[in-house]
């Protein structure tokens, strides 16, 4: 029985692996969805819009394993309050900034040639369709695959100072205001929400839908 046991909760540990994390929040900041851009040299140009996917298991493998190491890299930030991205989010949504993540994986497994002429480069940036408020939209976390399969991620120092550069286009809040459900207690790990509505990425009006 206990092996029978053991072998279940490996399965199920497996199966989790290989999910990002998606619709969650973390210490105060949210993990919407996401979306995979295949180019693809039969296809030359951008796949934006007609040709992005928007769930998990639509990406090719090497780009899903892309995906779940890059929510994993985020998640590692958000989940250690003492990290120098959480510091810079928290200040961000204090200020009144953006503080929700939209995953994005580029794929140039099926372009080579399209890669030679240069490829997308991996960073983290703000989309929003209207720009009405300072907090509206997205924060993209853009990853990207190359024709060997290898995996280029948002690295902490771009991340860092791309936050330090929005932060320091907001005024100062009226009113102090730092992340409301974050908990410094436990270890400083804070509160980590587990309702995750689904494993893959969902289409929202306000999602990936933005030229990049």
């Amino acid at each position: 029985m206990r092996t029978l046991t053991a072998i279940i909760l490996m399965f199920s540990f497996s199966a989790l692996a290989q999910v990002p994390t998606l619709d969650t929040s973390i210490n105060g900041i949210q993990i919407g969805g996401l979306e995979y851009w295949p180019f693809d040299d039969a296809q030359p140009g951008s796949p934006y819009p007609d040709r992005v996917l928007w769930n998990h298991e639509e990406g090719s493998p090497q780009a899903q394993a892309c995906m779940i190491k890059a929510s994993r890299r985020l998640t590692t930030w958000l989940e250690d309050t003492q990290s120098v991205v959480y510091g810079k989010l928290r200040e961000l949504k204090r200020r009144g900034g953006p503080s929700q993540f939209w995953m994005c994986t580029n794929d140039y497994t099926k372009a080579p040639q399209q890669a030679e002429n240069g490829m997308r480069r991996s960073h983290v940036w703000h989309w929003c369709d209207q720009h009405v408020t300072p907090d509206c939209g997205w924060l993209k976390f853009e990853s990207t695959v190359g024709p060997d399969g290898s995996c280029s991620m948002p690295e902490e120092e771009q991340v860092a100072s791309y936050l330090e550069g929005r932060i320091n286009n907001l005024p100062e809040p009226l009113q102090s205001e730092g992340l409301g459900d974050v908990n410094v207690l436990d270890g400083g790990r804070g509160n980590q929400s587990t309702d995750r509505e689904s494993s893959s990425g969902s289409r929202s009006t306000e999602s990936g839908a933005g030229q990049r």
